[in-house]
């Protein structure tokens, strides 16, 4: 007794660490299934969110098309009928040649109708909304409310699962920039380019998605169960063949002792019913035995079991494992007290028992793991039909060889083949790559490096289509596979090149319109020189007061005329990619001179102080465009001498960074004028805008010098900018970048003296004689008046040729 007991308490031990490592293995499985669960979640909202995309991105596309023509014309019908918010447009509705009635179809329109027939076809609702709606049908509901006030926020996009009539919906939003094609249908102040227009909501039914991912759960869960009992099952036996010996010597010894005590041990050792019987009737059992048929214990002691508990279709078989000593696990019906037929797996061993052999025989109960292995069939079989009866094209390819391993209907309907000609193809009969381009792509994907493609695949009656893919390794029953998803954007993409094409047209429209204002600029700025001259001739006469103020206001008005033609011209060298910038060595400090001295009398004039600061780490001699950079210096100086009425003004010229041989300078222009709203400063640096249209009244201006700055400074590499507080002043700063320069290796520059060039002051008039050549005859009358002035002799020639 005291050795069985002894026994018994070391077979024990694998118990306990088989219960522990069940328990453990219990919660692995069960965290990696939660885990599965959430990845299978977050996919699914993914996965939403980049259809969701798609259909806003094609509610671009198609607006974008519609604007670039200025809208489409259609029949009117009952659908399309007039729309009253462009009764204002004087060409909403036309009449062709043959009395049809033609009504517009602006964007909004065309985008309302759109979703209407998108949400009829696939249930994808989308709407056009913005906080301040012309059409009250177009007022945002409370969470595209929010989505609106994110985008003036700066949010690009705002996403989120919401009810929408009790069913789970994929919400997600974009702003809609207004654009110039915009303004045609909504003119005025309200909006400028670039603004927020509105956005367009996309909602889209989680039904679907959520359909699939619960597929793919209940496959999972599967899954893991079958997992989980296998390893479990596997513990159970690992720690049955530890103490298989054991057992043995305790069923022997089980012999010589008492019911009471073998009763207890079986129930201590056994992890499932365990009976023992001879030739069917009952011996000893454990009480797990007992529970596990429903029975009392006290109803099946001395009973014939197999006759009993167990399938009579089974039993035969059960007798014939019986007669041999040990028999493996095999799985027969047992039968409860309550008439329930269940799945059981048996094993049993012979044991010498006295003078007589008996069976010890383990039972467990298999339904669920049966139910699990069905349910895994069952999700199989659902997986199948999904893929076979998808709307989209579907492939299943092997990664490393290429082929072809099933396609579904949708396939088989783009491509032209049947289903058993394409699993007999390979990719590469499809695919237009190169064999060398494909087997990369198929490494890329089998590396998940990239997902998304755009191929061009041939058809059965050779045609080629332009498709996107979108691919994904899958494992099917150990081996990968690519799970390809593939879209036609034929149509997309051709609708694309039209659209690049266009563009490419209006830039070159608007360089042709540039280079001719630019010549035009010049054709007119050469006869206003004369005026110009003639009035400052005529100024240097003997005038009444009355007569030299007339001259002194037509010599003003001309120069005015003049800046504006020179900002024109300048503007347009720029868009027609006609102005270069020099790169040439100066002095910095004798640039910031000259400013000063030109602005200087101005700013005394008007009672204003005029200072220019360089810091001492600034390099004095510097490598660029000197003639660029003041006449930045000279816009931004000028319009603060203009806007300040008292005050100062300042110009500081400071060093942000320094490689090499070049550097980046900062440069910023103080004033204490009348300062710029924070909404207006945005708007300073586009071409023909300022801050206020009284501004142009009172101050004049063409709008033109700002954005000219803006341009130069660009083209000399820095940016510019402006922070300005209204009543206190303005501060408008900007960067460029310039080589520096080598003075080891310059000559020092001349300062007069015997050498080949001399002062004209040095020379007596009489030996001197000038020749003027000038093709313009007025500018030749102001040259040779100057000339006379000085004192001295000139003669003036048209060209090179009377000249000579």
């Amino acid at each position: 007794m005291n050795g069985a007991g002894t026994e018994l308490r070391q077979s024990s031990k694998p118990k306990r660490y088989a219960v522990v490592t069940g328990v453990a293995w219990t919660l692995a499985v069960g965290f990696s299934m939660a885990w599965s669960f959430i990845q299978e979640r977050d996919a699914m909202h993914e996965a939403a969110k980049v259809d969701a995309r798609a259909q806003f991105e094609k509610d671009i596309v198609y607006r974008r098309w519609n604007a670039g023509h200025g809208g489409v014309y259609v029949p009117v019908t009952e659908r399309a009928q007039p729309n009253p918010w462009l009764a204002g447009l004087k060409d909403r509705d036309v009449e062709t040649t043959t009395g049809k009635r033609l009504t517009l179809i602006n964007p909004a329109y065309m985008t309302r109708q759109v979703h209407e027939l998108n949400f009829e076809s696939s249930g994808i609702r989308g709407h056009i909304t913005s906080l301040r709606p012309i059409r009250q049908a177009n007022a945002p509901d409370n969470w595209e409310t929010r989505a609106l006030e994110s985008f003036e926020r700066g949010q690009q996009e705002y996403s989120s699962v919401e009810l929408m009539d009790g069913v789970p919906h994929l919400r997600l939003m974009r702003p809609l920039m207004v654009e110039q094609s915009c303004l045609r249908c909504h003119p005025g102040p309200s909006y400028s380019v670039g603004d927020v227009r509105g956005g367009i909501s996309v909602s889209v039914p989680l039904a679907p998605y959520s359909a699939l991912a619960r597929n793919k759960m209940a496959a999972t869960g599967a899954g893991h169960l079958t997992f989980w009992a296998a390893g479990l099952g596997g513990i159970i036996l690992a720690a049955r063949r530890i103490t298989r010996d054991d057992r043995s010597l305790l069923l022997q010894q089980a012999r010589l002792a008492e019911s009471e005590e073998r009763n207890r041990l079986l129930s201590e050792v056994a992890l499932e019913g365990i009976v023992i019987h001879d030739r069917g009737i009952v011996q000893d059992m454990n009480a797990r035995f007992a529970k596990l048929f429903g029975y009392p214990r006290e109803e099946l002691e001395g009973i014939n079991v197999i006759s009993l508990l167990f399938h009579p279709d089974d039993i035969g078989s059960m007798i014939d494992k019986m007669s041999r000593a040990h028999s493996e696990p095999y799985q027969v019906r047992g039968v409860k007290k309550d008439g329930t037929v269940f799945d059981v797996e048996i094993e049993g061993y012979n044991l010498q028992h006295g003078d007589k052999s008996v069976r010890v025989v383990s039972v467990r109960d298999i339904t669920e793991r049966r139910r699990a292995e069905e349910a895994l069939r069952q999700s199989e079989a659902l997986f199948r039909n999904l893929f076979e009866h998808h709307a989209a094209v579907k492939l299943i390819i092997d990664p490393v060889s290429g082929a072809i391993v099933d396609a579904n209907n949708a396939a088989v309907s783009f491509y032209g083949w049947s289903r058993e000609q394409l699993r007999a193809m390979n990719i590469r009969d499809i695919n237009m790559l190169s064999p060398e381009e494909l087997v990369s792509e198929l490494e890329n994907t089998k590396n998940m490096e990239r997902i998304h493609f755009f191929f061009r695949h041939r058809r059965a009656d050779d045609s080629v289509r332009d498709v996107e893919v979108f691919s994904s390794r899958i494992e099917v029953k150990g081996r990968e596979y690519l799970h390809s998803i593939v879209h036609d954007v034929t149509e997309r993409k051709r609708a694309e090149e039209e659209l690049l094409l266009a563009k490419e047209q209006a830039e070159s429209a608007n360089r042709a319109k540039s280079e001719f204002l630019a010549n035009m600029s010049h054709e007119i700025r050469t006869p206003m020189n004369g005026v110009i001259g003639m009035t400052g001739l005529l100024l240097e006469t003997g005038l009444a007061d009355e007569q030299r103020r007339y001259a002194e206001i037509v010599r003003t008005s001309a120069a005015s005329l003049l800046q504006v033609i020179d900002d024109i011209l300048d503007f347009s060298k720029i868009e027609a990619g006609r102005l270069e910038m020099e790169t040439i060595g100066f002095d910095l400090r004798t640039l910031l001179d000259d400013l000063a001295e030109s602005l200087a009398f101005k700013a005394n004039e008007k009672g204003l102080t005029f200072t220019c600061l360089l810091r001492p780490e600034v390099p004095r001699f510097l490598m660029g465009d000197p003639v660029r950079l003041k006449q930045v210096l000279v816009n931004l100086a000028g319009n603060a001498l203009k806007f300040t009425h008292q005050g100062e003004i300042s110009v500081e010229v400071g060093s942000l960074t320094k490689t090499g041989d070049s550097v980046k300078l900062r440069f910023a222009v103080r004033d204490t004028g009348i300062g710029i709203p924070p909404e207006k400063t945005e708007l300073l640096f586009e071409k023909f805008t300022q801050a206020d249209a009284s501004i142009t009244r009172k101050y004049g201006g063409t709008g033109l010098g700002l954005a000219i700055c803006k341009r130069l400074v660009q083209m000399m590499g820095g940016e510019i900018g402006v922070t300005s507080r209204p009543g206190v002043g303005s501060e408008f700063w900007f960067t460029a970048s310039f080589g520096t320069q080598n003075l080891r290796d310059s000559s020092p520059e001349p300062d007069g003296g015997d050498g080949p060039l001399q002062l004209l002051s040095d020379l007596g008039h009489d030996d001197v004689r000038i020749l003027l050549v000038e093709d313009n005859a007025t500018n030749r009358q102001v040259a040779l008046g100057i000339i006379k002035r000085l004192g001295l002799r000139g003669d003036a020639a048209a060209n090179g040729a009377e000249a000579l």
